[in-house]
């Protein structure tokens, strides 16, 4: 993947890490590349779909499986989706897929504080 410089004015820097945060994105970069990759197809974001995926190791933290699931179905009618699978006696894989929205925002914010999640990647459809 290619590294590029932008400048960018503070105002709009402040602005970029307040969504990074409210929208549950992992970085700039991330919220940045969504936004170019919304602005190149024309600005359509209506109909988007997020998809979170998790991995989680319970071994250490028993519960973390069941606190993913608590947490996706808080999405309410966002919630398109869920899939779990245990991979090993210590780890499972998750998959939440969601419209993206303030509630795919804060369901991914909770879940990337949740002790036992070891990977968590979004992707957006």
């Amino acid at each position: 993947m290619a590294v590029i410089s932008v400048s960018i004015p503070d105002s709009i820097l402040r602005e970029i890490d307040k969504r990074v945060v409210s929208d549950g994105y992992s970085s700039r970069s991330e919220l940045i590349r969504a936004a170019l990759e919304s602005f190149l197809a024309g600005g359509e974001t209506s109909g988007t779909t997020r998809i979170i995926v998790i991995l989680s190791d319970h071994s250490e933290h028993p519960r973390v499986d069941v606190r993913i699931m608590e947490n996706a179905y808080r999405a309410g009618e966002d919630l398109q989706g869920l899939y779990h699978q245990v991979l090993s006696e210590e780890r499972c894989l998750t998959v939440i897929v969601m419209r993206e929205g303030p509630a795919a925002g804060a369901v991914t914010q909770a879940l990337r504080r949740l002790k036992g999640v070891k990977r968590l990647e979004v992707l957006r459809a």
